[in-house]
């Protein structure tokens, strides 16, 4: 190729690095096992809603840990016999803690919201999920309505 292809080739390249950035860094919609889920840019948590959603549980969120995280996580199980943990969820000032269930097999813990929480995931500006081993996962709400509204139509 001559520069002066390469020349005017430089602006199309950028346009389309810049949209590929910005495609990573908001909320998507994926199937998953037949489920229409939604990912979350920062954290890649999985947001879905149940088969037969109640007010107090509506949704539940999965959310990825790592390995190494689950003895620590373990420590902290309400009875020693199952795997459950409390989980801090907070949008946007509305706090309350759920029972998180520990899936050691695929390093995820499924944590249930209610309908007040998936409201305020639509139409709120940040969620931030606490662990009991002290992480804290934030994420912002930008761009998540569209998306959740999409899984409430199917």
């Amino acid at each position: 190729m001559t520069p002066r292809k390469l020349y005017y080739l430089m602006p199309l390249m950028l346009l389309l690095s810049s949209t590929l950035t910005h495609a990573a860094d908001r909320w998507v919609n994926q199937t998953i096992n037949s489920t229409l889920v939604a990912i979350t840019p920062a954290h890649q948590l999985q947001v879905f809603m149940v088969e037969r959603p109640t007010e107090t549980i509506w949704a539940k969120i999965n959310i990825p840990v790592n390995e190494d995280q689950l003895p620590e996580l373990h420590k902290h199980r309400k009875s020693p016999n199952f795997p459950f943990i409390e989980v801090g969820v907070d949008v946007d000032g509305y706090y309350r803690t759920a029972q998180g269930h520990i899936h050691d097999e695929q390093n995820l813990i499924t944590v249930e919201i209610d309908q007040r929480h998936w409201d305020g995931l639509k139409k709120g500006n940040k969620l931030i999920l606490s662990l009991p081993d002290g992480t804290e996962l934030g994420e912002s709400l930008r761009g998540s309505g569209a998306v959740l509204r999409s899984i409430e139509r199917r």
